[in-house]
This record gives C-alpha cells, sequence and structure tokens, in this order.
C-alpha cells in the first residue's frame, strides 16, 4: 500500500490542478463575452450596423394554430415574462450605450416579435410580412421572397451615426443569413452585410453583472 502513496498523491495533485484549469477557463470566458458586449455596446453607439434580433423567450409547448390571421395574438406561440425581461433589458443596454436606430425597429408581424420590438423601447413598431416566419403553410417562392427581404435589409446602410434593428425568427435567420441556432432573444450585429458579433442574452447578463462591479 506504501508504495502506491506517491502515486495516489499525484493523481490527487493532476486532478486539483484540472479542475482549477477548468475554473479559470470559465472565468475567461465570461470575462471574453462581457468583454464581446462592451466592443459591440460601442460600436452601436457609432452607427452603421444592423441589428438582427430573434424574438424573446417563449413557452416551447406553446404553438401557432392560425398563421393566416396574425393579428390574434391567442392563436400565437407568445413571449414568456421570462421574454419580456430580457427583451426590455436588451434594450436598456442599448439605450444606456447611447444607440439611435434609423427610423422604427421593424419586426415580424407575429405578436412575440412585435412584443419583443417595443420591449426594447424605441418607440412604435413597424411590422411587416416580409421577415415573418413562412414555415409549412406558405409556398416555396413564398418563403425565398422572405429571405431575399431579409438579407436586402442586413444589407441596408443605416444614416449616419444611427443603427436599424430588425426582430425576426430562427428559420429565418437560419434560411436567409445561414446563421444556425440562433437563441432566443440573441442578437446578430452586421455591418456592410458582414456579421461581426453575436450575442445572447445570457452575455448581456454577464456583462451587466461586471459593469455593476464597475470591471467594464
Amino acid at each position: 500500500m506504501k508504495k502506491f502513496a506517491p502515486l495516489l498523491i499525484a493523481l490527487l495533485l493532476t486532478a486539483c490542478q484540472n479542475i482549477a484549469s477548468v475554473s479559470a477557463t470559465s472565468n475567461d470566458s465570461t470575462h471574453a463575452s462581457a468583454e464581446k458586449v462592451a466592443a459591440a455596446m460601442a460600436g452601436l453607439k457609432n452607427g452603421g450596423y444592423v441589428v438582427v434580433m430573434r424574438h424573446g423567450a417563449t413557452d416551447p409547448n406553446d404553438a401557432d394554430t392560425d398563421p393566416y390571421h396574425l393579428e390574434q395574438c391567442g392563436n400565437q406561440r407568445l413571449l414568456t415574462d421570462r421574454g419580456r425581461l430580457a427583451a426590455s433589458g436588451i434594450g436598456k443596454q442599448l439605450h444606456r450605450a447611447g444607440m439611435q436606430v434609423d427610423g422604427q425597429v421593424i419586426t415580424s408581424r407575429y405578436c412575440r416579435a412585435i412584443e419583443t420590438g417595443e420591449y426594447l423601447g424605441f418607440g412604435p413598431v413597424k411590422s411587416t410580412d416580409d421577415i415573418s416566419e413562412s414555415g409549412m403553410a406558405f409556398s416555396p417562392n413564398e418563403s425565398l421572397r422572405r429571405d431575399v427581404a431579409l438579407q436586402k435589409l442586413v444589407a441596408t446602410i443605416p444614416a449616419v451615426g444611427k443603427d436599424m434593428i430588425i426582430v425576426t425568427h430562427k428559420p429565418n435567420i437560419q434560411a436567409a443569413l445561414k446563421v444556425y441556432d440562433p437563441a432566443e432573444g440573441e442578437i446578430l450585429i452586421y455591418r456592410e452585410a458582414k456579421l461581426i458579433w453575436r450575442i445572447t442574452p445570457r452575455d448581456f447578463s454577464n456583462y451587466d453583472d461586471i459593469r455593476k462591479s464597475s470591471a467594464l
């Protein structure tokens, strides 16, 4: 037993070092996310960006049962309280950064997208079929038309010193922009149609925590 003691101690020391390494990596990752958000906020203040946002958090047990009458919110998957809170929080961060919006926030006609846009706090929104989720209820040509419409919006150059905000859906983002698995509430920040930053609600939360502690 005694001859195995040094080996056992060495293994334990190695395990402790690995745990410490993982912990340090996690902390570095958190700070990296916070720094990414800080860089994005500084950029948005100067204008020239197009922000594409997937609507806020919803209940996955709900479904859209009538895609032809989008004015009837009761037949749709809607934002949860968490989704509203996150959209409001992201809006506050954008306002705090000094972001100025070129025109109105453009949203899908689905109620969850409209509500997300409203909770960002930049005034009344402009909703359109052009970036509404199409899915199996619409023809391939109509789906393609909506993909092209989103691509054109992302390629828009906003007025000097201002940015554009678009609130749409996961299928639209994946099909038109080839960005896969965007989280609910995630924002994609483009400049001249080039993706610069992807920022999730968790990234914003990490940034806010560190900002409040004066680290940023």
